[in-house]
């Protein structure tokens, strides 16, 4: 069921990310317990949307990127349920949560960007 929530919270999130032009992200904030990630069209506008993820065990990201909303789904979900022995083995080493993989522009194309996590919360404070 909780799986079933966050999928839904990504589609949301997929929905509303793209309807921005372009959008950049930069990871402000990062303690044991939250990851705080700000998203802006424009650093001069502040901050349009703002995603905080809980119980973060595994990051692989720049702390800034420019996401690929070109996509449908610039924002992907995978349960911990759900991954192949594999993904739990390289993203979840002694941790527990979920898999959120963010679709990125970068010089050499589509690059992916992942962050393993209990919760994902997405707002949108302006367009």
């Amino acid at each position: 069921m909780l799986a079933m929530k966050i999928t839904n919270k990504i589609d949301e999130a997929n929905f509303l990310i793209k309807k921005f032009s372009w959008i950049d992200f930069f990871i402000v904030s990062l303690d044991e317990n939250k990851m705080v990630i700000f998203g802006t069209m424009d650093s001069s506008f502040g901050k349009q949307v703002e995603i905080i993820m809980e119980n973060v065990c595994y990051i692989d990201m720049p702390t800034s990127w420019k996401m690929n909303i070109k996509g449908n789904n610039p924002i992907k979900f995978i349960s911990q349920n759900n991954m192949t022995e594999a993904l739990v083995n390289k993203f979840l080493d002694n941790g527990k949560g979920d898999l959120f993989i963010f679709s990125a522009e970068s010089f050499m194309g589509e690059t992916f960007y992942h962050i393993a996590a209990s919760s994902f919360e997405l707002r949108i404070l302006s367009y």
